[in-house]
Formats: C-alpha cells, sequence, structure tokens
C-alpha cells in the first residue's frame, strides 16, 4: 500500500490521524504521519488491517442499502456508546462514513428538502 492509500483510505473512513494511529497501528500519531508523507513505507500488517476496515465498511453499507435500513448519525463516541453499548472509534467513525454516503443519496433522488 502507498503512502497515498493510506491516506485516502483513512479519510473514507473518517479518522483522523491520531486515530488512526491509536485505533488501528497502535503507534504514535508521529509514526502514521511518517507512513502517510512516504518518509517511511507503511508496513504489510497496517496495510492488511486498512483493507479489512474497508471491507467492513463495504459489508455495512451494502447491508444498509439492501435492507432499507436506516443510519443514526452519533455526533461523539459517547452518545455512539449511550445508544449501542460498544465504544469502538473506528465502528464508530465508520457508521458517520456510512451516515454520509446515504445522505447523500437520498439527497441526490429526493432533493434537498
Amino acid at each position: 500500500m502507498t503512502n497515498y492509500e493510506l491516506q485516502a483510505l483513512r479519510k473514507l473512513l473518517f479518522l483522523d490521524v491520531a486515530e488512526a494511529a491509536k485505533e488501528v497501528g497502535e503507534v504514535t500519531t508521529r509514526t502514521w504521519q511518517r507512513w502517510e508523507d512516504g518518509s517511511r513505507k507503511v508496513p504489510q500488517d497496517i496495510a492488511d488491517q486498512m483493507n479489512d476496515w474497508c471491507q467492513f465498511y463495504s459489508d455495512m453499507l451494502d447491508d444498509k442499502r439492501m435492507n432499507n435500513k436506516d443510519i443514526t448519525y452519533y455526533k461523539t463516541l459517547d452518545s455512539y456508546e449511550a445508544a449501542t453499548g460498544k465504544r469502538n472509534v473506528v465502528v464508530w467513525r465508520l457508521t458517520q462514513a456510512i451516515y454520509s454516503i446515504l445522505l447523500l443519496e437520498r439527497l441526490r433522488t429526493n432533493g434537498l428538502d
């Protein structure tokens, strides 16, 4: 995985650098920044984890589309935890990303009203 791909996937998953470093890489923010700026090679295990999270994201999005399920936007991790009983930063951010895509699709279909 290239540094540009790592950055693009992190942004797709709505993770900031500090969240990705802590929750995905279990590394310092500076280490993650070095992977993204290309000064250090992205480790294969990190590439694999990011690919796994992207597959999870894709599966979750497909499920919401196919079953016409609504999804709630949780502004904070605490509100996500209060509603779901789970405290997982990556899944919370994935939920935000999917909500945003589904909202855009609804707006394109139904207009801005």
